[in-house]
């Protein structure tokens, strides 16, 4: 599945090899943890793996393919075959979360129909989250509320948080996130991701 075969990775500036003649390989199912100290070649090695860098020397490769032999344009087919959590964040700094979220699924091959159906499925559990939250941060208000209640007029519960309300704020919550994540997810679905990167 991914295999080194005495790769080496050599930097302009650097006093050592980040990788010197690393061998490894890794199998189909297996669960693999690169651990090491910083500066060890960690990162180096995953991103000879995506094919962000080459390998100054041996070879490096992933699901049957010789990354030393591989087209630059056929790199990105490849990348959409590997799953890769960065250190770093990735985003297009100038665009909205929408047009990073859209941007991403449009170059997979999403169509506008499903960027929208993910938007709204999103913000529909952002809603009903705040307003689980709404909830809770209520009935921890009650709490002090009625102390201070009984404590000036010797009644006790008066402040309580009915059912219709609790499932009132979980709806208000919903239909506001809903309708403030309408337009924007909306716009960026409609995007051509060639155009988003030409306008960055």
């Amino acid at each position: 599945m991914i295999r080194f075969e005495q790769v080496s990775k050599f930097y302009p500036k650097g006093i050592t090899p980040a990788l010197d003649q690393v061998s490894l390989n890794i199998e189909r199912e297996e669960f693999v943890f690169l651990v090491g100290a910083s500066g060890s070649g960690k990162s180096t090695a995953l991103r000879l793996i995506i094919r962000e860098e080459p390998a100054s020397a041996g070879r490096v490769i992933v699901a049957g393919n010789d990354l030393s032999r591989l087209s630059e344009r056929r790199v990105p087919q490849l990348r959409r075959s590997i799953g890769m959590v960065f250190q770093d964040f990735r985003l297009l700094p100038n665009k909205t979360v929408f047009d990073n979220v859209a941007f991403a699924l449009r170059v997979i091959g999403a169509s506008k129909k499903d960027i929208s159906r993910v938007f709204n499925a999103e913000t529909f559990i952002v809603g009903v989250i705040a307003g689980m939250i709404g909830i809770g941060i209520t009935i921890l208000l009650i709490i002090p509320a009625n102390i201070i209640i009984k404590n000036a007029t010797n009644v006790s519960n008066l402040a309580k948080l009915p059912i219709e309300g609790a499932a009132a704020l979980v709806v208000i919550s919903m239909l506001l996130t809903l309708f403030a994540g309408l337009i924007p997810a909306k716009m960026a679905s409609k995007k051509d991701p060639v155009i988003a990167l030409r306008t960055e």
